[in-house]
């Protein structure tokens, strides 16, 4: 499966990806930056069908001993599918927005769902105002190929109400480029 592939899937097929898939290694993904693109197509009438996304390790926090990184989106330009993913203002000094905590799931968290996941936790993330509404936002996100980082599924979630989730869309991370951003 592709990037492109998987652009066309159905919400179905995706779910079926996203149970197969194996969660992928903090270590992997500190320092990458992602291509994202949210799967559904009315994402691209409010300008965030396309979007970048990041993993770093903050500075004081030793990489080779870290049990959560931490994360951050960038706007991109909407320019399709085939464009280039390029941040809205600077690409060399993009705006980061939206942080998360980066994390596995703790045994017996979410009653065994998404078990095969790492968690993006936007709510722990003390980068976030205390009022953004992306800390809303739980994605689940999972290898598509098991030990390959470079083709990442996610689920997004939103927790509405305390202990509940309602699934949000699927979205897909292709690999973009190497960072030294630590926050």
């Amino acid at each position: 499966m592709t990037f492109e592939e998987l652009t066309r899937y159905g919400n179905a097929e995706l779910d079926e990806v996203h149970r197969a898939g194996r969660a992928p290694l903090l270590a992997d993904l500190a320092g990458r930056e992602y291509c994202g693109w949210n799967r559904p197509a009315h994402f691209s009438l409010i300008g965030i069908r396309k979007f970048v996304k990041g993993f770093f390790v903050p500075e004081q926090t030793d990489p080779e001993r870290a049990d959560e990184i931490e994360g951050f989106n960038i706007p991109a330009i909407q320019n399709g599918l085939d464009g280039e993913w390029l941040a809205k203002h600077d690409d060399d000094r993009p705006k980061r927005f939206g942080f998360y905590i980066t994390r596995p799931l703790r045994p017996g968290e979410r009653g065994g769902r998404f078990e095969n996941s790492l968690l993006l936790d936007y709510a722990a993330s003390r980068r976030n105002a205390t009022l953004d509404p992306s800390r809303f936002i739980r994605d689940f996100v999972v290898q598509v190929r098991p030990g390959d980082d470079r083709l990442l599924l996610g689920k997004a979630m939103l927790a509405l109400a305390p202990g509940r989730l309602v699934f949000s869309n699927f979205f897909l991370l292709r690999l973009r480029r190497r960072h030294d951003w630590r926050g």
